[in-house]
């Protein structure tokens, strides 16, 4: 049984382990070793989680297969869009097409909640993660630049109108 779950704060042991496991799985043969050692122990401590999750801004989608929680979204909703902050799912599940799950699920949000546009940063050395957002309509609209540890590295910054 496949199905999505709102986050709470009993799920940040939970959230933790996704983001850790998913960021070295995605990162770790793109970017310094040692960036994304140092980013994930300070970004996806379990503190750092704790204070995401107070800030009432920030919204928290896990999707579970079975038991197992396998990936999960957070996003925030702006003033006309909503905005992802944050798409991660474990290697093994990406396949099963979670994330074009995870997609449909926050349009349908931001279409509930009268918002014009999703809206989303993604590094530029992670050409996987643009094509998948590229396929579903999103388009460069900037870029910027995102230090991960000591190390600056460029953003591509995308959007996708919604009708």
């Amino acid at each position: 049984m496949e199905y999505f779950k709102n986050g709470s704060l009993n799920d940040l042991e939970e959230l933790q382990k996704i983001s850790q496991t998913a960021y070295v799985e995605a990162f770790s043969d793109l970017l310094n070793k040692d960036d994304v050692k140092e980013y994930i122990m300070s970004k996806y401590s379990l503190d750092n989680l704790k204070k995401e999750f107070e800030d009432m801004t920030n919204h928290f989608l896990l999707f579970y297969v079975g038991d197992k929680a396998v990936g999960y979204i957070k996003y925030i909703l702006k003033l006309n869009s909503l905005e992802i902050d944050r798409l991660y799912m474990l290697k093994s599940y990406k396949a099963m097409g979670v994330g074009t799950k995870f997609m449909n699920k926050v349009e349908y949000f931001a279409k509930l909640n009268e918002k014009n546009a999703l809206t989303l940063g993604v590094l530029e050395i992670n050409k996987p993660a643009i094509s998948f957002y590229e396929k579903r309509g999103f388009i460069q609209y900037s870029r910027e630049a995102v230090f991960i540890g000591k190390t600056l590295y460029p953003l591509q910054l995308m959007k996708k109108e919604l009708t």
